[in-house]
């Protein structure tokens, strides 16, 4: 399985919404072609969206993603805009390169290209 990573965190609700979307999109993109992804924004947003009982912290949703990226084969990083800043998607490298998970970049048309962790956290600087 694949884990998606991709930002998500904004002030504007807007952003927020822009980039749910752009997260489906890609998922959708690669069940398509019938490769196991998990996208945790996909995820997340649809629950904390329409149950009010589901927290929105950052914390709550690194403890419900951060056990499944643990179960991935790789992760892929979408690169939206806002990918280099973004805390969560840097955690989850974090995770990742602890793991020794390949890490491919893909950008927003879905071509998908491998790098190593220090060229990528290069770029994040």
């Amino acid at each position: 399985m694949i884990y998606l990573a991709s930002p998500y965190t904004h002030d504007d609700p807007a952003v927020r919404h822009n980039r749910y979307w752009q997260a489906t999109l890609c998922t959708a993109h690669f069940a398509r072609v019938e490769i196991a992804i998990f996208s945790p924004i996909h995820y997340g947003h649809t629950l904390s969206t329409s149950h009010q009982r589901i927290p929105k912290t950052h914390d709550y949703w690194m403890s419900v993603c951060l056990p499944i990226l643990r179960g991935a084969e790789r992760i892929y990083v979408l690169t939206i805009p806002g990918w280099k800043e973004s805390r969560g998607l840097r955690e989850e490298l974090d995770e990742a390169e602890e793991l020794k998970l390949t890490v491919c970049l893909v950008d927003q048309e879905f071509k998908v290209r491998q790098t190593d962790y220090d060229e990528l956290l290069a770029t994040m600087k």
